[in-house]
């Protein structure tokens, strides 16, 4: 596993190992829905003709974009907050939490802003253990 993490940019069977996924799901989330996107170098035609290739920003993306389908978030909302997460340098040092249907970010001071809903300030008092991502 530490090899992995060393190099520059990572294929998309690395990026499913890290993001704790099948390869299927990296490729539906890059072809299909179109949620994360390899930044580094774009493939083209099918089977390895020209391989994808993962920045360690898009292995993050995909990493939280599996943990939201994991609680249930449908694709179309993953992909508003993966790219509100791309877009705010900000939230890449923040949590991200959902209840399955919106996404939050934790501030530091413990309150919760719904990141899908123009930024509106959110409470939650039910809130499932965080496990850091492998």
């Amino acid at each position: 596993m530490r090899k992995i993490l060393l190099t520059k940019d990572y294929t998309a069977q690395e990026v499913a190992d890290l993001a704790g996924c099948e390869y299927s799901l990296v490729d539906r989330y890059d072809r299909v829905y179109r949620i994360v996107r390899p930044s580094v170098l774009a493939g083209h035609g099918s089977g390895r003709h020209r391989a994808r290739r993962y920045s360690f920003e898009d292995v993050v993306c995909m990493a939280v974009a599996v943990r939201l389908r994991r609680v249930g978030m449908k694709p179309a909302r993953i992909k508003k907050a993966v790219k509100l997460m791309r877009d705010d340098p900000q939230l890449q040092q923040k949590w991200l939490v959902s209840d399955g249907d919106r996404v939050y970010l934790r501030n530091d001071d413990g309150s919760l802003v719904d990141l899908l809903k123009a930024r509106q300030l959110a409470i939650a008092l039910f809130l499932e253990p965080l496990h850091r991502i492998r």
